[in-house]
């Protein structure tokens, strides 16, 4: 059985409300679907109708415009450049200035589900009857404002899951601004939600209309997303032909004769004396491996379920590197600047961004795009940026982390960043590392 997704999308301003300022889009990507809710958030001189269009359009041109491997990192990837493009719109006019958006994000691959959101925009998941909240609202519990929204601030900390969910038959996805659930209970949207003989598309407008009947004093956005089974064709096997039959009849006639000829092979060999000739072990290169460290980053992870990092991101060392030549292989390329400052010239690969290499190399964006100019902005893969890096050490037999970090007066997790770069990374002798800034 093979299955497709359905689904529907419904928005509609809340009463005495002239304008909507909730967006939605959804599009296709190379290997699934993914599904963006959005709520404006005006600044000093309104325009949250404008954060959250951008918002929306920011998270479908990284999927669409960027090549990439992971679908968990294009996903944190997509909310930084939604949050960097309106921030930065913000920077060039001050009547844009305070304007920001929240954000939730469905994508759905194969059988899987991933997610991540900002601000109090939800997603729920519906299954065997249930209807359950997947995220927390980003909200003060003492002014009841919105203390996470896309754009609104240089740096930003959300909400992403990082382990997939299980896209069952008979699931339901709902994405929804929060003017949905300020108006209707969870057990009212349920009902709809529910319904096994409405389509997602007649569902999302029943639950608006159902809020705007009960006066919804704010934008009500919604999608609702399902898998349905598609019935494969029944295929009638076809009568064997002549042809077929001949060909069964060449295998068997074919395989006895292999197994004679093996059996004649294995008497032959019998009788001739072979000797074992043990090869001796290669003495391994010298390995200084580290124990994991756990350093916070931008990036909350703030889920019930399954089991996320909160408020952190472990960065793994791995304990056994078989392949020494490897790591030999990735020499940093170099240049050195007149006043003696020493230039790492990193070259961007698919889905790296300018928000990445400031957390890697420890590094204002700003700095970033004031030595190396719209390239920066751009972030084409297979440019080289230009990074101002404390020094580039090779290591020694007797180095392990510690010592380096005395050496140099950088943390541990800092030069554990600047290298490992979100992969797995050990300290390798004779091996060329980056020094980042203190």
């Amino acid at each position: 059985m093979g299955y497709k997704l359905v689904f529907g999308t419904n928005s509609q301003a809340g009463t005495g409300i002239e304008y909507n300022s909730d967006a939605a889009i959804d599009f296709p990507i190379m290997d699934g679907h993914v599904f963006v809710v959005s709520d404006g958030h005006s600044g000093d001189e309104g325009h949250g109708a404008l954060a959250a269009k951008m918002c929306v359009e920011s998270i479908k041109k990284y999927f669409l415009n960027k090549s990439y491997k992971h679908i968990e990192k294009a996903l944190t990837n997509s909310i930084v450049y939604a949050n960097y493009t309106i921030y930065e719109q913000a920077q060039k006019d001050s009547k844009y200035r305070g304007m920001g958006a929240t954000a939730a994000v469905l994508i759905c691959s194969q059988y899987k589900v991933y997610y991540a959101y900002a601000g109090n925009s939800r997603i729920y998941e519906f299954k065997n009857g249930v209807l359950k909240a997947l995220t927390k609202d980003h909200v003060s519990s003492e002014n009841n404002e919105v203390y996470c929204l896309v754009g609104k601030q240089k740096d930003i900390k959300f909400g992403v899951s990082k382990n997939p969910l299980d896209f069952e038959h008979g699931m339901r996805y709902l994405l929804c601004t929060d003017g949905l659930f300020n108006t209707l209970s969870e057990n009212e949207v349920k009902d709809i939600i529910s319904d096994e003989d409405m389509a997602p598309e007649h569902k999302v407008i029943n639950i608006a209309d159902l809020a705007k009947t009960k006066g919804a004093s704010d934008n009500v956005t919604l999608t609702i997303v399902a898998r349905a089974i598609e019935a494969e064709e029944k295929k009638t096997p076809k009568a064997k032909t002549k042809k077929t039959i001949f060909t069964m009849i060449l295998v068997i006639v074919a395989s006895v004769f292999l197994g004679f000829g093996a059996f004649k092979g294995y008497q032959i060999l019998a009788d001739v004396d072979v000797k074992v000739i043990k090869t001796p072990k290669v003495k391994e290169s010298t390995i200084i491996a580290n124990k994991e460290v756990t350093e916070p980053v931008s990036v909350v992870i703030n889920e019930p379920e399954p089991e996320f990092n909160k408020g952190s991101e472990t960065v793994n060392i791995a304990e056994d590197i078989k392949a020494v030549s490897q790591a030999k292989n990735e020499v940093p390329t170099l240049k050195n600047t007149n006043s003696g400052n020493t230039i790492y010239q990193h070259k961007v690969l698919a889905g790296q961004n300018l928000y990445r290499l400031g957390l890697w190399y420890n590094i204002s964006q700003d700095k970033i795009i004031e030595i190396n100019g719209d390239k920066a902005k751009k972030m084409l893969a297979g440019s080289v940026m230009e990074i101002p890096v404390t020094a580039i050490y090779e290591v020694k037999l007797s180095d392990n982390l510690s010592s380096i970090s005395k050496k140099f007066g950088v943390d541990q997790s800092k030069i554990i960043r600047a290298n490992a770069k979100d992969k797995e990374w050990s300290l390798v002798a004779g091996r060329e590392i980056v020094i980042p800034l203190p």
